[in-house]
């Protein structure tokens, strides 16, 4: 926020906070069978001028092949979760969240997404879309959320506390009607034309799943050998106000 304000000079760009992992889940592991993706790119928002992240996990069933002629919306009940996945801070039990995505969701389907569900915290303001998705015949599932952080120039603005919380621990609780607008439509209003859309974003993250392509995209930990990350380019943004 500061180097969008007063230049590259004062603090780190929205790129620098932007990437890519990856998380190769072996069969001993506590979520077997299951590859892992998480992306972040984040945005300066104007009126008022914000700082609003977007994330998007995938977990790749990889070895889940069902018979999608029969597969029904509560057969989707019981995928396995890993204990990482969450919506947000307000929202821990991701078991409970995924239940009603499930619930609501199947009347949305379309095309190979099987659940489509979108979802609001009413203490944050995060939004968040759960999708369940076919893909090469497997089950993913696709969580993308929506943080508005606030202007980030302190550590004791309220909507920074309400998602990080204050250096006491303490987390603020605030209604979604004390926000200007939600993080969603902040995000595709500031990003317009020139952003990368929800389906460039999705089909550059299934890129680096398809034939294993993370290996050479990414580069793998040297003391975790079961991750593979991709950071920023390092290009400082254009960070005016459009």
């Amino acid at each position: 926020m500061l180097a969008s304000r007063y230049g590259p000079h004062a603090g780190i760009s929205t790129e620098s906070l932007s990437y890519v992992q990856l998380r190769h889940h072996p069969e001993d592991s506590a979520n077997p069978k299951m590859i892992s993706l998480f992306s972040v790119d984040a945005k300066i928002c104007c009126k008022p001028r914000t700082l609003v992240l977007r994330m998007q996990d995938i977990i790749h069933y990889r070895k889940l092949r069902p018979d999608f002629s029969t597969l029904r919306p509560e057969d989707l009940k019981n995928l396995p979760l890993p204990k990482f996945l969450y919506i947000c801070k307000h929202r821990p039990d991701m078991a409970y969240t995924y239940k009603c995505a499930i619930t609501t969701g199947a009347a949305h389907a379309y095309d190979d997404v099987l659940v489509c569900a979108f979802h609001e915290c009413m203490q944050c303001s995060t939004d968040s879309l759960i999708e369940v998705r076919k893909w090469n015949s497997t089950l993913m599932l696709v969580i993308t959320r929506w943080f508005d952080l606030g202007p980030g120039l302190s550590p004791g603005d309220e909507q920074w506390i309400s998602h990080v919380g204050s250096l006491e621990g303490e987390r603020e609780n605030l209604d979604r009607q004390d926000f200007v607008d939600v993080p969603q439509a902040r995000w595709e209003r500031a990003y317009g034309k020139k952003s990368m859309s929800m389906d460039e974003l999705l089909a550059r993250n299934l890129s680096y799943l398809k034939d294993e392509r993370y290996k050479k995209a990414m580069g793998q930990s040297a003391s975790q050998r079961a991750i593979w990350r991709l950071p920023y380019n390092g290009v400082f943004p254009d960070t005016s106000c459009q």
